[in-house]
């Protein structure tokens, strides 16, 4: 097997650093089984193996072959001097993992019943209904924007021309301007005609947003990169921070709030489904 060849020749000089022994490293050295041991336990090739990735270069081998051998040595040591240390009751752990069992077995039931039922699907009515109601929560943290972003050489014989279909709401100038940046551009976008986060145009630019908004002026912002490319977007619409957010912004974010009021509800149903109908059969008895 290539990784035999790749790995345990080299675990000489590793296993030096990591177990001082040279009793354990000769058992290394010569064991087909065994390549570590530690706090009383052994660490055998094939677990060792199975974390190796096929294909990568021997240094790449070593390194996480070392890391995970002193990982697990780590963990062995660590586990045999508290078995020595702490008290019979500190180390009887069944009550916490008869806990832990509980809760995940619940919680894995509850997965299950809920996927069979929960409707995910959520119509615009219900998100507009949940919207005229809620709509404080969606104040904006951030102020949000629609925008056109083009990413351009500043020598471009196009842009000036560019600038000026950007700038226009005719949907046949718009057409214009996705033929021609198809060719003049390194990168264009109008992120769907929807609202943007303006820390995400921030990230086109390579900059924060703050820095952005500084550089806004009549609607426009230009920005020449360390590279030379030419970053410029057109803002068609811009809300502060500290305003509501019409609701086609809010949308996700509502519609992730309605499925998961749904699903909490089928939870709760759930539980006190169970608790009556574990009273009628005599399951549940309070004296």
């Amino acid at each position: 097997m290539r990784i035999r060849k790749i790995i345990f020749p080299l675990l000489a000089v590793m296993m030096v650093a990591i177990l001082p022994s040279c009793k354990l490293i000769s058992s290394v050295l010569h064991d087909d089984d065994v390549v570590a041991t530690a706090g009383g336990k052994k660490l055998f090739r094939a677990e060792l193996e199975s974390v190796i990735p096929h294909g990568i270069s021997s240094e790449d081998s070593l390194a996480i072959a070392t890391q995970y051998i002193n990982t697990w040595a780590a963990d062995r040591v660590f586990e045999q001097a508290a078995t020595g240390s702490l008290s019979k009751k500190d180390l009887d752990l069944s009550a916490e993992l008869e806990q832990y069992r509980r809760v995940l077995v619940r919680y894995r039931y509850e997965q299950q019943f809920v996927n069979e039922r929960l409707d995910t699907l959520v119509s615009d009515s219900e998100v507009k209904v949940y919207y005229d109601v809620h709509k404080e929560r969606y104040e904006l943290d951030f102020p949000i924007l629609k925008a056109r972003y083009v990413k351009i050489s500043p020598d471009s014989p196009d842009l000036a021309k560019i600038k000026k279909l950007m700038a226009s709401t005719s949907d046949e100038d718009a057409e214009t301007l996705e033929s021609l940046v198809a060719t003049a551009a390194q990168k264009y976008s109008d992120f769907g005609g929807g609202w943007l986060d303006v820390k995400a145009l921030a990230d086109e630019f390579g900059t924060d947003y703050g820095t952005l908004l500084a550089l806004m002026s009549s609607s426009a912002i230009q920005y020449l990169a360390d590279d030379g490319t030419l970053h410029y977007a057109r803002v068609m619409d811009y809300m502060r921070a500290g305003t509501i957010p019409p609701v086609e912004y809010c949308a996700p974010r509502i519609r992730e709030a309605i499925v998961n009021a749904r699903r909490q509800a089928i939870i709760v149903k759930l539980e006190q489904d169970l608790l009556d109908k574990a009273r009628s059969n005599g399951n549940f008895v309070i004296y």
